[in-house]
């Protein structure tokens, strides 16, 4: 019985797939720059090669990170060349992307890049740090309604009861205001 036999009969070796990253991705300036999500992300996504389906490869099918961090994720990796993309995605078809330490594969001539013999290497050009673009900026910067009881402005509300409606206006003073609380706590000296 071969060496080989003896270790799978034994249970000491592990059959399945594997994944192979070179040590000279693992060692660029670019993959030193990526971000801990990114990094992992470029894990799973090297994950679903399969030998003949580089530029195929979808990252929706990759259940972490949520959406917003895998789509910045995304950006990092092709900024630092490490995934090119292949196809843009739209209306429930997902964007394909391909590891560039590969060659890009024919794959049924759906992808909107050629496919090449050579891998494209974009992961050798060193590029600077990458600054994600700037996200949505909420509508106000927290979560309490907007105060108007400003400083100098007048508000004028507005009350029905029944058929009538009474106004009542009145305006926020700052110093107004600190020369009426410095009388109430002297007892109404100025």
């Amino acid at each position: 019985m071969s060496a080989r036999k003896r270790n799978r009969q034994k249970g000491r070796r592990e059959g399945g797939s594997f994944l192979a990253i070179p040590h000279a991705v693992l060692e660029s300036e670019n993959w030193k720059r990526c971000s801990g999500t990114a990094a992992k992300l470029l894990i799973d996504i090297a994950g679903l090669y399969r030998g003949k389906n580089n530029g195929d490869l979808a990252p929706a099918l990759i259940k972490r990170p949520a959406s917003e961090a895998k789509v910045r994720a995304l950006r990092e990796l092709v900024h630092y060349g490490l995934l090119v993309q292949t196809k843009h995605g739209g209306l429930g078809m997902p964007s394909l992307y391909a590891l560039t330490w590969h060659a890009i594969d024919h794959c049924g001539g759906h992808l909107e890049v050629a496919a090449t013999t050579t891998a494209p290497g974009f992961w050798r050009e060193e590029r600077p740090k990458f600054v994600p673009p700037e996200t949505r900026k909420p509508l106000r910067k927290s979560n309490k309604p907007a105060s108007i009881f400003e400083a100098g402005t007048s508000v004028e509300e507005e009350h029905r009861f029944g058929n009538r409606t009474f106004k009542r206006g009145f305006s926020t003073n700052a110093a107004s205001e600190t020369e009426h609380l410095s009388r109430s706590t002297n007892g109404g000296a100025p």
